[in-house]
């Protein structure tokens, strides 16, 4: 909470300065620069920073040099083996090294990419701009996009430097940074603290279990899609197109669908960086396996790539190893309109079962929540349970009619008075139902959302 508080605070003083330099284009980059700077500074060190700064330049001047079309696969192979070094120094021993973790910037990883998108792009000729080195590490080390995302290509950040001021972008900037703002306080506030926070760590039944899941992914994806449709905002209010992170992912018919509308960024991102490039290297080596059984292997090495990418435990990739074989062997191809209305409510359990992998505390605390929803007790009361159910479909019911209002302000329609009614009317009853189903007097050991 204390980070992104810090950011709401770094994006309103960006806003003002970027506004009132809005014609000249250095000025942007060196206030862009200074902002990322001290936003970096603050969480971290001057070491750190300074490590930064140093990665980012060797990055740049090795991406001018001509040679680049020759050499590529080796700095991508460098980048690869820096980021394992201080990414997974802690695997399964739940100790950090010391000097590691204070050398390491805030958005480490994310800079990573960065890095390998940059040398990408530059290989293959898509960036359409000159850029200084000045402007390079304003874009690398944007500060709205450290954190967690959703990530850009650097071409995002020229175009946003050559961008006008105008009424609409920040009418629709300010309206989707206060909507993430509502999404990552109702995860805060009343799905963590308020409900989940009060539930004990053991289901009593069925029931309890099934909302277990469902707050969870539904906790999930407020706090995460909240922070993204901010960043989003910010991003326009300060002249940036910052592309949407999220688009209706629990309506998904089945679990690629799924992964191609949840953190959409980073699966382009490794759709492109990883994905076809091994899917295509594996069809021109394993000519024995046919392109089918390629896809499927690129699919699951994708996968761990991912999982380890956010955290290198067993817990996680387990959790990235389930999703690529619910992607690779329980994604229908073709899909009638008829299916639809069955495949949705399935698909959605299957989201809620594995994403109760990555947000439990435990493996032994998921599999003893799964064990429980087979279990079922005719004497236990129910009403608690219902209560909450009920409470987790409005909350869903909020999450389909915001994000119809945030799709529309990142295109700039304009919205009705009958889009605005819903979302308020929405967060009024949320704010109701959140005084009638906390809980008070239950033990102090809670599931690990």
């Amino acid at each position: 909470m204390s980070n992104f508080a810090s950011l709401v605070f770094w994006g309103i003083c960006s806003i003002f300065l970027f506004h009132l330099v809005q014609p000249h284009k250095k000025l942007k980059v060196l206030l862009s620069l200074f902002f990322s700077l001290s936003f970096i500074f603050y969480f971290t060190s001057f070491f750190a920073m300074s490590a930064l700064v140093v990665w980012s330049s060797l990055v740049y001047f090795l991406g001018q040099k001509t040679q680049l079309q020759h050499h590529y696969r080796w700095y991508y192979f460098a980048i690869v083996v820096i980021f394992c070094i201080f990414k997974f120094d802690a695997f399964d021993s739940g100790h950090k090294n010391a000097l590691l973790d204070s050398i390491v910037p805030i958005g480490f990883s994310f800079i990573m990419f960065q890095s390998i998108a940059y040398l990408r792009d530059l290989k293959q000729n898509e960036l359409h701009r000159e850029h200084s080195y000045l402007t390079y590490l304003g874009g690398t080390l944007f500060f709205p996009t450290l954190l967690a995302g959703p990530f850009c290509k650097f071409q995002v950040y020229l175009d946003g430097l050559n961008s006008s001021w105008n009424h609409s972008r920040v009418f629709h900037g300010f309206a989707l940074a206060s909507m993430g703002l509502c999404k990552f306080a109702l995860s805060g506030f009343i799905v963590k603290n308020s409900i989940i926070g009060s539930m004990p760590l053991v289901p009593t039944s069925e029931t309890h279990s099934l909302n277990l899941l469902i707050l969870g992914s539904i906790y999930l994806y407020l706090n995460f899609s909240g922070y993204s449709d901010f960043v989003v905002g910010l991003g326009k209010l300060l002249g940036f197109e910052i592309p949407l992170n999220f688009k209706f992912p629990y309506l998904s018919t089945s679990m690629a669908e799924y992964w191609r509308n949840w953190h959409i960024t980073l699966g382009h991102w490794f759709r492109d960086q990883v994905f076809f490039p091994l899917s295509h290297v594996l069809n021109r080596k394993l000519t024995f396996f046919s392109t089918r059984h390629n896809t499927k292997i690129a699919v699951f090495v994708t996968f761990f790539l991912i999982g380890i990418w956010h955290e290198f435990s067993w817990q996680v990739l387990f959790y990235a190893l389930a999703n690529a074989f619910f992607v690779t062997f329980l994604s229908p191809t073709s899909i009638r309109q008829t299916q639809k209305l069955l495949l949705i409510p399935l698909n959605f359990f299957s989201i809620i079962l594995i994403n109760g992998i990555f947000v439990s505390k435990s493996l032994d605390d998921y599999f003893g929540i799964v064990k429980r929803l087979a279990i079922f007790d005719p004497e236990k009361s129910f009403e608690k349970e219902i209560r909450l159910l009920l409470f987790s479909i409005v909350l869903l019911l909020f999450i389909y009619f915001s994000e119809k209002t945030i799709e529309k302000l990142a295109q700039y329609e304009l919205l009705s008075p009958w889009d605005l009614f819903k979302t308020v009317l929405l967060t009024g009853v949320l704010i109701l139902l959140t005084l009638t189903v906390g809980f008070s007097g239950v033990e102090a050991t809670y599931v690990g959302y």
